[in-house]
Order: C-alpha cells, then structure tokens, then sequence
C-alpha cells in the first residue's frame, strides 16, 4: 500500500469515529424545532382554564370568576363566592356556587335569565346591573337578595357592589326599568308568603317595589 492510499484510509477512518461518538456538528432539523414550539405553545395555552361562567354569560374569554359576596359574611372578613357552573332548576337558569367556611357551608344561586342592565356610567369601560340570588346554608332558609353588580368590558372584573334582602323562599316574578326616563330606577316583583300561610306552601302574596339604583347601592322607594 502506498502512502497516498494509506493517508486517505486513515483520514475516512477518523472522520468514522468522529460521526460515531457524536462529536460532529448536527444538521438542524428545523421542522422538529417548529413541531416542538407548536407543542410547547400548545401546551402553554392547555395551562390557562377559561370560565365557563363568563364565556357562556358574558362572552368573555377569562380566567377571571364572577364572584359573590355573601351579604351577612361580616365586614373584616368577607366571603367570596365564585359561580361555577350553569344549571337549570324548576324552570329557573342558574349560575351556582358552593362555598365552605370554618362554621358554615351552603351554596349561592342566581338567577341569569334576570340580569337586568343599568344605562349609568360610562358602557364603553363598564355596564352597571342588577339580578337576583338566593343563598341557603345548613338551615331550611332560601334567602333571595337583588345584588347590584358592575363589570368592566377592559378587564372582564365583577364588582359586588351592594345587595338587598327579598325575603325567604320566595317566587320571583319580574325585575325591570318601569321608565325609560328614569333608568337609575328598577321595579321588581315576587311573591311572598301571606301571614297564615306555612313556609312550605307556594307563596301567594304578590309584591311590588321600586328601587332607586346609583353606583353606591340599592336603595327601596316608598311612597
């Protein structure tokens, strides 16, 4: 064998063993790189859970929770409760949450077939509305509130802004602007039990109120 043919030998021999042990560069292989950052994007956007709440409600794509506060949770301490799930119950749709605190539990339900707008403020930063909820805990009670709410269209936040008692185990009938000249009022009607009625039996008394509606709260008109 000649020198010649003895380096070429040797050179392609070396350059075996370098492939071998990986110590030559790589090729790239650009269509894995693209696949895996597609799977890690995908991945990403798997972590951030939208609420079904507010997608269904309010057409908001949002991690964010409409959240009640429970109107006889105490002033220091309030209680939140977040609205988890759409249900409908005796022809009533329902957005319901449950909530557990260190001597209670029960469960919030409101009404969103009610949702009644406000025409105050600004509507292209926030909307202004009312709509009804009923909270019960471990006692018998089904206590109904109107709550007055406001959301802000940039950031998709609820804010509880006030809360009125109805009454306990009511029939809710109606809740809406009763003039179109005078949008801070609102008209709700239910009914209630009569004195000599028991709590068991459907409610008959038919009731009417005003409500006068500003960024501060809910006030009852009477005349």
């Amino acid at each position: 064998m000649n020198k010649s043919m003895y380096i070429i030998i040797s050179v392609v021999f070396i350059f075996a063993l370098l492939i071998g042990y990986g110590f030559m560069p790589a090729s790239i292989n650009h269509q894995a790189i693209s696949q895996t950052d597609e799977s890690a994007h995908s991945a990403n956007t798997q972590l951030v859970n939208l609420d079904d709440v507010m997608l269904a409600l309010f057409s908001f794509q949002t991690d964010k929770q409409w959240q009640i506060q429970l109107p006889e949770s105490p002033a220091n301490k309030p209680i939140f409760v977040p609205l988890t799930e759409l249900k409908r119950a005796d022809n009533i749709h329902l957005a319901i949450g449950h909530y557990q605190d260190a001597f209670d539990s029960g469960s919030v339900a409101l009404d969103y077939s009610k949702i009644t707008p406000i025409n105050l403020g600004n509507p292209e930063q926030e909307m202004l509305f009312a709509a009804p909820f009923a909270v019960s805990n471990q006692g018998s009670g089904n206590f109904w509130y109107l709550g007055l709410f406001r959301l802000n269209n940039q950031t998709a936040h609820i804010s509880h802004l006030d809360s009125m008692l109805l009454g306990d185990r009511i029939k809710l009938n109606t809740i809406g602007i009763p003039d179109p000249l005078h949008v801070s009022q609102l008209k709700i009607s239910y009914w209630q039990h009569g004195e000599q009625q028991a709590m068991a039996e459907v409610p008959n008394q038919l009731v009417e109120q005003n409500i006068a509606v500003s960024f501060t709260g809910l006030t009852k008109i009477t005349h």
